[in-house]
């Protein structure tokens, strides 16, 4: 049982994780589209920094709510990931 419930957490992680890496990319496409004055400079920061997405998908010129909500679910997902695989190891 414990081995099933660890390979689910696995599951489980790897999806949150990839979901939160897309939304990332995602982000990244649409800013560097969009940002004229800073050119792709900003938007890698939101590329290779996981919490500098968060700052750019609410900043007033570039309101992105979908990739917001994508970056948090894969991020809880790959949280939740952890916790089964935590829990499944004290069987």
């Amino acid at each position: 049982m414990a081995e099933i419930l660890a390979t689910l957490g696995r599951l489980v992680g790897a999806a949150g994780f990839l979901m939160a890496i897309g939304a990332q990319v995602l982000a990244f496409v649409r800013i560097a589209k969009s940002d004229k004055e800073n050119g792709t400079a900003g938007a890698m920061l939101a590329l290779i920094v996981p919490g500098y997405v968060l700052y750019y998908v609410w900043r007033s010129d570039h309101k992105m709510p979908g990739v917001f909500r994508c970056w948090l679910a894969g991020f809880l997902l790959f949280l939740i990931g952890m916790f089964v695989i935590a829990a499944a190891a004290e069987m």
